[in-house]
């Protein structure tokens, strides 16, 4: 499942906005515009791959959602990666296969539907901040 087909997979749910974060890097410092997608966003997915342990980028992020009291969803995208520093103890889904993907999706799916559903029509609905590593190819088909 590629990148654009998560994005239009979650999109599907009436009401909610999808921000998919991967050119808004500038060198050396996040974005004021990444930062303010995070504070303003009710769900902050992150994908994470082992490759996002090391990056002091994402780990930021991930301090600027957990500073707003983001709720985060890790999705873990290589089967050897596993949320660590700020992501410890953090609940996440799985889909670095086949198998997990066609059972944890839906189950992302039907929480973000639910959460959207509970949100005041007036209010802006679910905004989702992704954060998306620069340079890495975050879904193969396999």
């Amino acid at each position: 499942m590629g990148i654009s087909l998560l994005q239009g997979y979650l999109a599907q749910i009436q009401g909610v906005s999808v921000f998919l974060s991967e050119s808004s890097l500038i060198i050396g410092q996040l974005s004021k515009a990444l930062i303010t997608k995070i504070r303003e966003c009710d769900l902050f997915i992150v994908l994470y791959s082992k490759n996002s342990q090391s990056s002091t980028y994402v780990q930021q992020e991930i301090g600027v959602a957990k500073g707003n009291n983001k709720i985060i969803i890790p999705i873990l995208l290589d089967a050897d990666a596993r949320p660590d520093a700020m992501l410890q103890g953090v609940s996440y889904l799985s889909i670095y296969d086949e198998e997990k993907r066609n059972r944890q999706l839906p189950l992302l799916y039907n929480y973000i539907l639910q959460e959207s559903q509970r949100k005041n029509a007036s209010q802006a609905l679910l905004v989702l901040g992704v954060i998306i590593l620069l340079g890495y190819a975050l879904f193969r088909d396999r």
